[in-house]
């Protein structure tokens, strides 16, 4: 008989906090918590005694003191996560948080939270993107601009010439240079159980993209060259649990990596129709089960 576990959500309201609350909820398992730092969707799916929105913003400085206490009243095991800034702070404080926090090594999560560290980490591999640097000379146009650190396509663009550029990075300094993908783009949704093997590669197209999310997508076969960007980033980062990348063909038709988060993403819906539940092997990942995927 499995202990129930006691599961924090948060911010509950976002749309991946939304799908690991759909993941959990009739799981006899686990009782499901939310909090949130703002009014938003996650009052209407919990009751009032599974559920508080306050002042949670990981930039006060009374934070965890009062974060804490959250976690004791609710006397909560484990918390998931649901943003990427969210994710490397309590990945950062995980001893001074009194619950597990569901994600991967401080590092790994810091390295997904900065596009730079990314791109430098893997830029001797064929799928890193190149990345240009000043004074751009000899570079062929358009070129794709997004910021080191950010999420959901925001304040990203694409510079057709050189005085664009230049303009552009005039108003942003922060913004890195990287070549244009024009082709197809995947998500691929992975999972690597604490012993660090990779037990999951799940390659879905996003067909149609909306604040970063896919609210159109379908599988793919899971080819060589989407496996061999996986394992090489599987065995470059120290991932633990359910994670995701995201790659986009070049004008020769290679996959480039894009990014990739420590986290779950909300469009794994569509492998848990399939049987495969991110946010319950990450459950059972942590209490250190030993875990074969069905798919």
């Amino acid at each position: 008989m499995i202990e129930k576990k006691n599961v924090l959500i948060f911010p509950a309201g976002s749309e991946i906090g939304l799908e690991i609350f759909n993941s959990l909820k009739y799981n006899l398992h686990v009782e499901l918590f939310g909090a949130s730092g703002k009014s938003d969707h996650a009052k209407f799916v919990y009751d009032k005694e599974h559920y508080i929105e306050d002042d949670f913003y990981i930039t006060n400085h009374d934070f965890l003191e009062v974060f804490n206490t959250v976690l004791d009243k609710f006397n909560i095991d484990f918390i998931f996560p649901t943003h990427d800034s969210i994710v490397t702070f309590l990945a950062k404080n995980q001893s001074k948080i009194n619950s597990k926090v569901l994600t991967s090594s401080y590092e790994t999560t810091l390295i997904a939270r900065e596009k730079r560290l990314t791109y430098n980490l893997f830029k001797d591999t064929a799928f890193c993107p190149i990345i240009f640097s000043a004074p751009f000379k000899n570079i062929t146009y358009p070129v794709f601009l997004k910021p080191n650190i950010g999420q959901g396509g925001k304040g990203t663009s694409l510079a057709n010439n050189e005085d664009e550029l230049l303009y552009k990075l005039k108003n942003n300094q922060d913004l890195l240079v990287c070549e244009h993908l024009p082709g197809d783009e995947l998500s691929v949704d992975c999972f690597t159980a604490n012993n660090g093997k990779l037990l999951f590669i799940g390659p879905r197209m996003r067909s149609r993209i909306e604040m970063g999310i896919s609210f159109t997508t379908y599988t793919i076969p899971l080819s060589f060259e989407i496996k061999k960007i996986a394992e090489n980033l599987n065995e470059k980062l120290s991932f633990n649990g359910a994670w995701f990348f995201q790659v986009k063909k070049d004008s020769n038709g290679i996959y480039k990596l894009m990014e990739f988060a420590a986290r779950q993403s909300s469009t794994m819906a569509l492998y848990r129709q399939q049987g495969v539940n991110f946010a319950l092997l990450s459950i059972f990942n942590a209490m250190e089960y030993n875990l074969k995927i069905i798919n």
